[in-house]
């Protein structure tokens, strides 16, 4: 009989092949989090203590794994002078960008953008902070970026990026490496506080962009910033929307500990290609099933991911493949939840007996 684990040491477990009480739980709630705690979104994230608050009430009634505090894509966007569009039930949209171009881009003042001179990035500093202090160190606090193509989309219409990236590639690195050496900078106080770190790529997807261009734009700069958040003692999940089936085997190189799968690619496939060197993490589906789906229609989707991925050579994470959508019902959320723990706590012993 394995004892009760903290999150960090069940982390630590899966990724290193050892046994283990339970597999890890996902919990991708960064909207539906206030309003399971009885406030809109605007109102979870109006101060450090809100988002703090909120996130510890919730990981306190449920069992998962990963708490989320959230840049937002459009964060870089917000710092540097897009303007944001604020709902109540939302994370915030761009209304005006800042640039109209990729050389009105590379004239920004970057440095408006680090902590010393960001209100908000600090506001989520503090509440980072505070989740250290109540959970401590046992507890897993993800700080949640961008990836520097994204990151971009904050700035630029994202179809003047991907128009740039063919008519001004030259330019497009320039901004990309300016924005991933600020992101190294960034999430340097965030990793003193013992903060893991969660990139979501969505503008990564091969639904947007070629092979070949994630290759020149995305993987380079990704491989650059995990390896910075390696040496800053951190464990790194990254999230691609969409299809990735063709760049799968990309994955690898970049050097992620965790790679979290959209629904739309079979995890048996993902297995195949990526489970002998990256931990796989997904992908009920948010909407169909989380969202729309009957408690059975729950049950049935998240075992069958555990059946696709649970001997995954270097471990398998139970997850949403994107974000929960904010109108989920209670009654869902505790569905998934209670079916991801079932699941978790079988699929573990024997997980366990193939390790004896």
């Amino acid at each position: 009989m394995i004892e009760a684990m903290t999150p960090k040491e069940r982390r630590q477990a899966l990724l290193s092949g050892q046994e283990l009480d339970r597999l890890p739980i996902e919990f991708t709630h960064n909207s539906i989090v206030s309003k399971l705690n009885g406030q809109n979104y605007l109102q979870g994230q109006a101060s450090a203590d809100s988002i703090a608050d909120q996130e510890i009430a919730l990981y306190q009634r449920y069992c998962y794994d990963h708490l989320n505090v959230d840049y937002g894509l459009n964060g870089l966007g917000r710092a540097l002078g897009s303007r944001l569009l604020d709902f109540p039930d939302s994370a915030p949209a761009v209304d005006h960008y800042a640039c109209a171009s990729i050389d009105e881009v590379l004239g920004l003042t970057f440095s408006k953008a680090e902590i010393a001179k960001d209100p908000n990035l600090f506001k989520l500093y503090q509440a980072c902070q505070k989740m250290v202090k109540v959970l401590g160190p046992g507890a897993i606090i993800q700080f949640e970026i961008p990836g520097p193509l994204t990151a971009l989309t904050s700035l630029m219409e994202a179809e003047y990026v991907l128009r740039a990236l063919r008519r001004q590639p030259d330019q497009i690195h320039q901004a990309l490496r300016i924005i991933t050496n600020l992101f190294k900078k960034m999430i340097e106080p965030f990793a003193e506080l013992g903060v893991f770190f969660w990139i979501s790529d969505p503008v990564a997807s091969t639904s947007l962009i070629s092979p070949k261009q994630f290759k020149l734009f995305c993987q380079p700069y990704l491989t650059d910033l995990v390896a910075h958040m390696h040496a800053c003692q951190s464990s790194v999940i990254l999230h691609i929307c969409g299809n990735t089936v063709k760049i799968l085997d990309d994955i690898i190189s970049i050097g992620v500990d965790i790679f979290s799968l959209d629904e739309i690619v079979d995890l048996s496939l993902a297995k195949d290609h990526l489970g002998h060197s990256v931990c796989l993490l997904g992908n009920v589906a948010p909407v169909k099933t989380i969202y729309q789906g009957t408690s059975s229609d729950i049950r049935e989707e998240v075992d069958d991911c555990f059946t696709k991925a649970w001997d995954s050579s270097k471990g398998f994470i139970i997850g949403p493949g994107c974000g929960i959508p904010y109108a989920t019902s209670e009654k869902n959320i505790e569905a998934y939840l209670s079916a991801c723990l079932a699941g978790a706590t079988t699929y573990a012993k024997k997980r366990n007996r193939i390790l004896n």
